[in-house]
């Protein structure tokens, strides 16, 4: 029978195995227009959201994931 140690190191374990998918994922190139998102003029979007608004998602699908 597993002890909380025994799921703690488990759970730390997929985190890793994700963090390190998420590393090697190859990243679309910036472009400049308007952040699908928020509407702001931007220079920096990457598949039509701007930097800000893809990393209130990012959050945003971090703290649910965990759920």
């Amino acid at each position: 029978m597993a002890d909380d140690t025994d799921r703690s190191l488990e759970d730390q374990q997929k985190e890793l195995e994700r963090s390190i998918a998420a590393a090697r994922r190859d990243l679309p190139e910036l472009h400049t227009g308007e952040c699908m998102d928020c509407g702001e003029e931007a220079s920096n979007l990457r598949e039509s959201v701007c930097t800000p608004c893809r990393n209130l998602i990012e959050a945003n699908r971090l703290r649910y994931a965990r759920v």
